[in-house]
C-alpha cells in the first residue's frame, strides 16, 4: 500500500482531515437539538422549566467540550503525518463512525442520567472514541509508517 500524500488523490491526508472536520462540526451542532424550547405562556412557569434544563445543559457543555478535546487531538495528530494510507483511512473511519454517535450518547444520558446504564453507556462510548484515536496514532508511527523518521511518537 502506498501513502498518499496532502491532498492528491483519494486516501489524501487533506481529504481525510476535510471529512473528520465535518463530522465533528455536525456532531457538536446536533448536541444541542436535545434541549427543547419550553411552550410555556407564563413567565413563572417558564423559567422554572429553563430552570429544569440545567443538567441537560451540564451535558451539552461537557459534550461539545469533549468533542473539542477530540478534534483538537485528532487534528496535532494529523499535523505530523506525511500522508495517509488505506488502513489508515479505516482507522478514521471508524473514529467518525464513533464521533457521530456522540449525540446520541449525550442524549441518552439527559435523558436518564440517573440511571447508571446510561452513565456507563456514555463512558465507554467516550472510551471507545479514546482507543481509537490511540490505534489511529499507533498506526500511524508504528514503524514510522505515516509520520517522519525524526519524530518524537509521544506527543
Amino acid at each position: 500500500m502506498s501513502i498518499s500524500s496532502g491532498g492528491v488523490g483519494f486516501l489524501g491526508k487533506r481529504r481525510i482531515e476535510t471529512l473528520i472536520d465535518g463530522i465533528f462540526a455536525i456532531s457538536m451542532t446536533l448536541l444541542v437539538l436535545d434541549m427543547r424550547v419550553p411552550q410555556i405562556l407564563t413567565q413563572a412557569a417558564l423559567e422554572l422549566r429553563v430552570y429544569d434544563l440545567w443538567p441537560k445543559f451540564l451535558i451539552y457543555v461537557l459534550s461539545f467540550v469533549i468533542c473539542a478535546v477530540f478534534w483538537v487531538s485528532h487534528s496535532i495528530q494529523f499535523h505530523y503525518l506525511r500522508g495517509a494510507d488505506r488502513t489508515f483511512f479505516w482507522i478514521n473511519i471508524l473514529f467518525m463512525m464513533f464521533v457521530a454517535f456522540i449525540p446520541f450518547s449525550t442524549h441518552l444520558l439527559s435523558e436518564h442520567i440517573e440511571q447508571r446504564f446510561a452513565v456507563i453507556f456514555y463512558g465507554c462510548h467516550l472510551i471507545a472514541i479514546r482507543i481509537c484515536l490511540y490505534f489511529h496514532w499507533y498506526y500511524a508511527t508504528s514503524v514510522l509508517r505515516l509520520v517522519d523518521k525524526d519524530i518524537d511518537v509521544v506527543i
